[in-house]
């Protein structure tokens, strides 16, 4: 008969083997965005918007005055210092308000642009001009991306990993996903731990759906009922037609489980529920990243040979 003490043991090392099947830095720090986590958009040159879109967090633009705020039909508050909107579920900040907005989106943008900076300079990258920047159809793992072309999707894209996941993408050139097509979150993956810096033009076709945080050094334009769920922080100018844009909400929270292996009992912070639909990471990308060979994409197994799970509290995300 095998021993708790062997049992536990095998149990634990169980858990390590499958904690390593994802790149080094899926456990990286999150890029810090400072105040500028304060905006669903936040601009220097503008957001135009053709109605009726639905915002649902603050507009900013600095250091342009309101008149960058075109479509909305605002209504200044009697204080001065923000406006509001029909289209908007939180309220409109420009450079030209009262005190102490001027102040307040001084620092949200250099804290933007502060962001853009190092989500664009980390390194070392766990893939590189990862299938050539055609990542439609794709499911991706956690990690850092590296591209030196344009990325585009003509078809949908999953993100499969745990609510304490990250994805950043550096992209030297422009971003586009297609009409109808969509980024997909799977596995317990959150929004707010996918950052795309571009240094290109971003494009969200019509009925496009999108998820993340967007920084970009230049422009982003959002075609008939294109949506996001993320936060579009750029450079220059945002453009919007009826589209949807929501903020990631402290909602979004990971949970904490606990694995039963063999026996043994061991608490893991971030973990989330099994997904019946994806599975959890397969016995042969494990192996390959053990022995050191990075996956993007990440095959699934049968829900039957999953660890068995319970939801524990809940703790908070960023």
């Amino acid at each position: 008969m095998m021993s708790p003490t062997f049992s536990s043991t095998v149990g634990l090392a169980l858990l390590a083997f499958v904690a390593v099947a994802t790149p080094a830095s899926a456990v990286k720090n999150f890029v810090e965005l400072g105040t500028a986590e304060d905006f669903a958009i936040l601009s220097k040159s503008g957001v135009s918007t053709v109605p009726q879109s639905e915002i649902r967090g603050d507009v900013g633009v600095s250091p342009i005055a309101q008149g960058a705020l075109t479509g909305f039909s605002l209504t200044v508050d009697s204080s001065g210092t923000f406006a509001t909107s029909d289209q908007v579920d939180g309220e409109l900040y420009a450079a030209d308000f009262k005190s102490p907005t001027p102040e307040k989106l001084t620092r949200a943008v250099s804290d933007m642009e502060t962001a853009y900076t190092d989500a664009a300079s980390r390194s070392p990258a766990d893939f590189v001009n990862h299938e050539s920047g055609r990542l439609g159809g794709k499911t991706l793992a956690p990690g850092l991306y590296k591209f030196t072309t344009a990325v585009g999707f003509d078809d949908d894209c999953t993100l499969m990993g745990s609510a304490t996941d990250t994805w950043i993408f550096q992209i030297a050139e422009g971003m586009s996903i297609n009409s109808d097509k969509k980024i997909i979150l799977a596995g317990g993956a959150l929004a707010k731990n996918v950052v795309w810096a571009v240094k290109g033009v971003s494009s969200f076709g019509a009925r496009s759906h999108f998820e993340g945080i967007v920084l970009g050094a230049t422009s982003a334009t959002f075609v008939t009922d294109s949506s996001i769920t993320g936060r579009v922080l750029v450079q220059t100018a945002v453009t919007l037609q009826k589209t949807t844009v929501t903020e990631p909400t402290s909602a979004d929270e990971p949970v904490s489980v606990t694995e039963t292996v063999s026996g043994a009992t061991e608490t893991i912070s971030g973990a989330t529920e099994p997904n019946s639909a994806t599975g959890p990471i397969s016995a042969e990308a494990s192996a390959e990243v053990s022995a050191g060979v990075p996956i993007a994409e990440v095959p699934a197994v049968d829900a039957a040979a999953e660890v068995p799970r319970r939801a524990g509290s809940r703790r908070h995300g960023l």
